[in-house]
């Protein structure tokens, strides 16, 4: 992939069998930080805390999901709901069992589903 400093959303998915569980619920923050060693290191990627924008933390099924954006630096949430302003490319982070660690840059029904899950909360209406 190499460095870019074009805006990507990321997705932490923690499975049941992972050692980081417990840490993506009680301290998204430390998870994220994990993330981010990790984006340098697959990814050549190297995204400093003030590039970091944490979007949403929920739980489906077995599994925790964090959504933050790195180099989003235009971000405006009075527009966040509407499609197509804040849709970003996406890369997922998979913690699965143990401390095993899968990434790769989401296919488009990942990153679709992502990208209106953000909109969504976003959304005035709700």
């Amino acid at each position: 992939m190499g460095e870019e400093k074009s805006p990507k959303r990321v997705l932490i998915s923690v499975g049941s069998k992972s050692s980081y569980l417990s840490e993506a619920w009680d301290q998204p923050e430390e998870i994220i930080k994990t993330s981010l060693r990790i984006l340098l290191d697959k990814e050549a990627l190297s995204p400093s805390p003030a590039d970091v924008l944490y979007a949403a933390k929920e739980r489906w099924g077995p599994r925790t999901h964090i959504v933050f954006d790195i180099f989003n630096h235009d971000y405006d949430p009075a527009v966040a709901h509407i499609e197509g302003r804040n849709d970003r490319p996406v890369i997922t982070i998979f913690f699965t069992r143990g401390t095993d660690v899968v990434v790769s840059d989401a296919g488009m029904p990942v990153a679709n589903a992502v990208n209106k899950g953000v909109r969504d909360t976003h959304d005035p209406r709700d």
